[in-house]
C-alpha cells in the first residue's frame, strides 16, 4: 500500500464509511488501484449500490479494469441491470472486448433483453 499512500489521505474521508468492505477486499484491490484511481470519486458515491456485489465485481477486476473508461459513462445504468446480469458475469467478461462497442444500445434496451 505504500506507493499508494497519498492516494489513500486523499480519499479516506470518502473511504470511512466503506472502510470494513474496502479493508476485507484490500489483497485483491492493491493490484488494480493505479488504474481504479482515475475513477475513486465516481466509485465511492456509487458504493452503497456497489457494495452488495463488491465480491463479484473484485473477482471481475483482471477483466474489467482496463476497460474502466469505457464502462464509466454507463456505470449507473449497469447497477441499474447488475442483479440480474451476475449470474452471467464470467461470460460478459469473456467477451467484454465485442460488448463494448454494443454497450449504449443493449443498456437502452435491457427492459427487452431482460426478463421481469
Amino acid at each position: 500500500l505504500a506507493p499508494h499512500m497519498d492516494f489513500l489521505v486523499a480519499n479516506m474521508d470518502d473511504m470511512l464509511p466503506h472502510m470494513d468492505l474496502l479493508v476485507a477486499h484490500t489483497d485483491a484491490l492493491v493490484p488494480y488501484l493505479p488504474a481504479l484511481k482515475p475513477f475513486t470519486p465516481m466509485l465511492l458515491r456509487r458504493m452503497d449500490r456497489l457494495q452488495p456485489h463488491i465480491g463479484l465485481l473484485v473477482g471481475s477486476l483482471p477483466q474489467l479494469a482496463p476497460h474502466l473508461g469505457e464502462l464509466a459513462p454507463n456505470i449507473d445504468s449497469l447497477l441499474d441491470v447488475l442483479p440480474q446480469l451476475a449470474p452471467h458475469m464470467d461470460v460478459m467478461t469473456t467477451h467484454i472486448d465485442a460488448l463494448l462497442p454494443c454497450l449504449g444500445p443493449l443498456l437502452a434496451n435491457m427492459d427487452v433483453l431482460l426478463p421481469c
